[in-house]
């Protein structure tokens, strides 16, 4: 991996020194901490691991059958894979196609922080146009799933960090795009005793300081006023109903039913402009996504009413012969565009934000 100097871009999370590189083990010049490098590429800035599923035995029994895998065995197996194993399911794992809304942005020759980076649906993709891929999570399991496969497609510019967000080993001001896709909602999963908005921005506070001066950030987040969270359905096993609530009243139901804490950070497209300003970004941009980040069809900017409407319209989407449920969200979603209200209730967003102000080079 000779395509960036690792000097310039990781530094002791520590003290802030200089670190040695070597392919089993880093070490700062400055206070001697060291991190292991694993058989997998993985360096581990913390042995603190947090496991994301259902069957953390099954998921290491899925890293061990892959790694005897070459990648034609690998990827004429998915479907038995997909039944042997709970937690493998390719949609939410492998399929590229969510990360279609990259478009957006120019991540060409870009060093790039994919910041709870999961199974690497983000990083692979990214990986084929950037310099480097920064690929940051506190779920080992999920980090060699990425490893292996990007192993697999012969990927080499991609870095494993195990570690938590607000441990991150980067210099300062060096990192051209930070990706946070999925991760906003659950960053009260890290410290359950900051309420509201105060942790969201702090971490986004704290993300901003590696930026480099034209640094941007792009987050993946739901709506708090997805009209499935007004119904009562739910992403993410959170309680009916709950995602619409103040997080008070969500912590206050999920504590009385679940005897846990309610973590979600989910807000409407002003909060979250709210919350970026407040920490400091600028020139901020909201795309709205149709259908979902699953099945991506559409990204509609947000000064461009009625772009949805007609997209529905002409394709003819609206006279195919559905469900009834189908159907009836479908001259929904229409009206909504119709009223210029889309932007208002849709499913989630594409946001990007600007370190600071850029002019034009």
């Amino acid at each position: 991996m000779d395509n960036i100097d690792l000097r310039n871009i990781f530094v002791c999370p520590q003290c802030g020194g200089e670190i040695e590189f070597s392919s089993e083990l880093w070490k700062c010049l400055n206070c001697s901490m060291q991190w292991r490098v694993d058989e997998y590429g993985i360096v581990h800035f913390t042995e603190n691991n947090v496991f994301f599923g259902s069957d953390q035995a099954g998921m290491n029994s899925l890293l061990n059958e892959m790694q005897k895998m070459s990648r034609e065995v690998f990827f004429n197996n998915i479907g038995r894979l997909e039944e042997a194993y709970e937690d493998f399911d390719y949609d939410y794992c492998l399929n590229s196609a969510r990360a279609d809304w990259t478009i957006l942005g120019n991540f060409k020759d870009k060093v790039v922080v994919d910041l709870g980076c999961g199974y690497g649906t983000l990083s692979v993709p990214l990986a084929l146009s950037a310099r480097a891929v920064i690929a940051v999570d506190i779920c080992e399991e999920r980090l060699k799933f990425l490893s292996i496969i990007a192993g697999l497609r012969g990927i080499n510019n991609i870095w494993f960090v195990h570690t938590d967000a607000f441990k991150l080993a980067l210099r300062k001001s060096t990192i051209d795009a930070f990706i946070l896709f999925r991760l906003l909602e659950y960053a009260g999963a890290w410290n359950l005793e900051k309420k509201g908005e105060r942790f969201p921005i702090e971490l986004l506070s704290h993300v901003r300081s590696f930026l480099n001066q034209r640094g941007q950030l792009w987050i993946g987040a739901g709506n708090i006023l997805n009209p499935q969270y007004l119904l009562g359905l739910t992403e993410n096993y959170d309680l009916p109903f709950t995602p619409s609530r103040s997080m008070s009243i969500a912590d206050i139901l999920t504590g009385a039913v679940r005897r846990s804490r309610y973590i979600s950070h989910i807000y409407t497209k002003w909060g979250y402009r709210r919350i970026l300003r407040s920490s400091g970004y600028r020139d901020i941009n909201i795309h709205y996504i149709f259908y979902d980040f699953k099945s991506l069809k559409l990204l509609i900017p947000d000064d461009r009413s009625r772009l949805l409407y007609r997209y529905i319209t002409e394709s003819g989407m609206d006279t195919v012969k559905e469900s009834l449920k189908y159907n009836i969200a479908l001259k929904i979603i229409k009206l909504l565009d119709w009223l210029g209200l889309y932007g208002v209730f849709g499913p989630a967003f594409i946001i990007k934000a600007n370190r600071d102000v850029v002019t034009p080079i």
